[in-house]
């Protein structure tokens, strides 16, 4: 039998897809549809200086100049008390790293006992084997890792500061945990293509 979450959760997606249609047929009618995804930002710090960030501030015309900090839990349980009605997905990312966030694991475990799918974009640096079975312990929906090379010297010319070895154990890590836990999270990676990994 489909779990009864799970079958509200289609209802409402097919709900707000055949809507969309409905718009994109009479384009000049003004939307009363919330975003299907909601990017929020933990933080807006970052560990690493990856060549093609703006994080890397070696000269480059992007360098980051916005103040560094930290949402507060306040803002947050605000912001997802507000969205929870609508639907909608968030993904926890943007212009920082969120596992540096101190409560990144009340942060997902708030929006999830929200009924609320949640993503994290990482670049994996910070994620230990206790945030890991958190993660999948709370059934985290997706999980992206930044990961850009398979070859060592490449990775770590792109993700400055990160070290090959250890975000890969921590990237397999995870995979395995979430396996041996019947797989309850997504797991995809993300790269930024470039002359230096086109190979």
């Amino acid at each position: 039998m489909i779990n009864e979450e799970k079958k509200k959760y289609f209802e409402k997606f097919v709900e707000r897809n055949m809507k969309r249609l409905i718009e994109c047929q009479n384009l000049g009618l003004i939307s009363d549809l919330f975003p299907i995804r909601v990017h929020i930002e933990p933080t807006n710090a970052c560990n690493l200086r990856c060549i093609h960030c703006h994080h890397n501030n070696t000269g480059t015309s992007r360098q980051y100049s916005r103040k560094l900090g930290f949402m507060e839990m306040s803002v947050y349980k605000k912001t997802i008390d507000e969205i929870k009605a609508y639907g909608c997905e968030i993904t926890l990312d943007n212009q920082g790293e969120p596992l540096l966030h101190p409560q990144i694991i009340e942060m997902v475990e708030y929006a999830k006992r929200n009924n609320i799918f949640v993503s994290i974009l990482t670049n994996a640096t910070r994620l230990s084997d206790d945030i890991s079975r958190k993660l999948i312990d709370l059934k985290l929906d997706r999980i992206v890792f930044s990961f850009d090379s398979i070859i060592k010297d490449e990775y770590e010319k792109i993700r400055v500061n990160a070290k090959f070895e250890s975000v890969l154990y921590n990237i397999l890590n995870f995979i395995k945990l979430n396996y041996e836990a019947g797989m309850p999270t997504f797991v995809t990676l993300s790269n930024i293509p470039q002359k230096r990994n086109e190979n």
